[in-house]
């Protein structure tokens, strides 16, 4: 994957997790964001540790 293909990949999931936020209000827990859509339990936990 190229630099720009995963900066627009990324760009994509945040505005996944900023459109739930709008519309469920605040996360209870980072597992909460496995209800986004293309955000797996492979790259949740790539991100857990942030």
């Amino acid at each position: 994957m190229t630099c720009w293909a995963r900066a627009f990949d990324l760009a994509n999931q945040l505005v996944s997790v900023l459109r739930m936020l709008k519309s469920c209000g605040l996360f209870k827990g980072v597992d909460d964001l496995l209800a986004i859509r293309g955000l797996g339990p492979k790259r949740l936990e790539k991100m857990r540790r942030y």
